[in-house]
């Protein structure tokens, strides 16, 4: 069950996620542009074989640094979704941290796939 539970909170956040890609067509009512638009999204990771994150790894546990033989790696609750995201897309994943205020513009400009980071919903944001 709580497999099931991973998986199907994983399938909300990579539509959610995605969804964002295709944001520019819906607000111009043009829904069916919009799944077009989160589809070549998704073949574009895979073509380019990886998925790239950004997030600002500071907010345990969901992201953080971890020192593990001397080598400095990202990880938590979000950076587990975001490799099942990757695993599920059959491509690599690439974390890079980076301060907060800049994750939007990161996803805005194609510098990143997706932010993966305690964010929550603003008008700003939209």
């Amino acid at each position: 069950m709580k497999k099931n539970m991973i998986k199907g909170f994983v399938g909300i956040m990579s539509a959610v996620v995605l969804a964002a890609c295709g944001a520019e067509a819906a607000k111009t009512n043009e829904s069916s542009q919009a799944v077009d638009t989160a589809g070549d999204k998704i073949a574009q990771i895979q073509e380019a074989g990886v998925l790239n994150m950004v997030t600002s790894a500071d907010w345990p546990p969901y992201e953080w640094h971890l020192i593990e033989n001397g080598e400095d790696k990202i990880v938590g609750f979000d950076v587990d979704i975001a490799e099942y995201i990757a695993a599920e897309l059959g491509v690599e994943l690439n974390i890079t941290d980076m301060d907060f205020d800049g994750l939007i513009p990161a996803v805005s400009t194609g510098k990143a796939d997706i932010i993966m980071a305690g964010m929550n919903p603003t008008p700003e944001r939209s």
